[in-house]
């Protein structure tokens, strides 16, 4: 093996009649190179106006140079706005709204408007959706106001239905849902009316059973009319501040003798107890003295043994037993209150009762 010598370099490429391809111009020097890419190498001139922006970028393509230097012969530049871009060599951190990456002017934080096409993209799917959805189902025509019922007009028509074993049931219900609107101290007098047409038959009439003529709905229709005229009643009662005095003392007679009677021939073991203790506190708050002289205290005490004759069914039960024993210890205990000839056998027991506890 001989060492071989580097060859020398060979010489630049002449041809004859031809202009040396070197010369300097306002677009830099050219030359042919057979060492350089393609033959031609291309040097900036030193006068070059943006050779200080090109040298400090040097990862800017030579393609990219009008858009990334400045204002071309014409005078219009390319630049963006200040806000799309921040020049930044390495990551410093988020900054809402930009994204750092490497882009057509070198590295640094570029504005990001994907959120926003996103944001606009999602509207229009909402948008898209909805409008699909009110394509398919349409909305529904909005539903007239209810018109205002007359409640004289109702009552009268209701009250005509009350007692009649085929109608009562439906007509309980609609004389409840007209009470839970319109009943005030205003409407106060009309609904007693009605109710007075329910409970009251002056055929019954009987100064001795029945002084006041109490009518014994419980004999009207079902199970199901039975359940409609203590719910009434029971609405009836919770709104009696509305009633003035005396028809608040008509109200709690008529909800012993129409809606206590009624939950009385029930099997619910709760409903049963609870008209048990309304039995118990009505024979409690029964008055003595003149008061029970009157006719409303009459049709108490026989709306009391109605409820007692009802209560009396269901002695078999175990689970009323004890029930039934407290309101009828209870009624004995006032047993002298429930005829008015005993009453001044009544008032002599008391004072020998108070005497006693004197003594002891």
């Amino acid at each position: 093996a001989f060492p071989m010598a580097p060859l020398p370099p060979p010489p630049p490429l002449v041809f004859p009649g031809a202009p040396p391809l070197q010369g300097a111009g306002s677009y830099g020097t050219q030359s042919l190179d057979p060492y350089a890419p393609g033959g031609l190498l291309y040097q900036p001139p030193a006068a070059e106006p943006h050779a200080a922006a090109l040298a400090a970028a040097p990862n800017v393509r030579f393609d990219e140079r009008s858009s990334a230097a400045a204002a071309d012969d014409s005078g219009y530049t390319s630049d963006p706005e200040p806000d799309e871009f921040a020049p930044a060599d390495t990551f410093a951190g988020v900054r809402a709204g930009y994204a750092f990456k490497m882009g057509a002017l070198g590295p640094g934080y570029y504005l990001d408007n994907r959120g926003a096409a996103a944001e606009a993209m999602r509207k229009a799917r909402e948008e898209a959706a909805a409008a699909r959805m009110a394509t398919l189902y349409p909305p529904a025509p909005p539903v007239p106001a209810a018109k205002q019922v007359d409640p004289s007009v109702a009552l009268g028509k209701i009250q005509k239905c009350l007692a009649n074993p085929k109608k009562a049931s439906k007509s309980a219900s609609l004389m409840l849902k007209l009470a839970e609107a319109q009943l005030n101290a205003d409407t106060a007098p009309l609904f007693i009316t009605a109710l007075g047409a329910l409970m009251l038959d002056p055929a019954l009439v009987d100064a001795t059973a029945n002084p006041g003529g109490l009518r014994d709905v419980t004999t009207i229709g079902d199970r199901g009319t039975r359940t409609a005229y203590a719910a009434l009643f029971a609405a009836m009662v919770a709104r009696s501040e509305v009633f003035a005095e005396a028809d608040r003392e008509k109200l709690e007679t008529w909800s012993l003798q129409g809606g206590a009677t009624c939950e009385l021939l029930t099997d619910d073991t709760y409903q049963y107890a609870k008209a048990m203790r309304r039995v118990r506190e009505a024979i409690e708050a029964l008055p003595a003295g003149e008061t029970n002289r009157t006719a409303e205290a009459a049709a108490r005490r026989h709306a009391i043994l109605s409820c007692l004759d009802a209560a009396w069914v269901k002695h078999a039960m175990p689970w009323a037993k004890v029930e039934i024993e407290r309101c009828f210890l209870k009624a004995a205990e006032k047993r002298l209150l429930f005829t008015p000839a005993a009453e001044g056998a009544a008032a002599a027991v008391a004072v020998a009762e108070e005497e006693e506890d004197r003594s002891q």
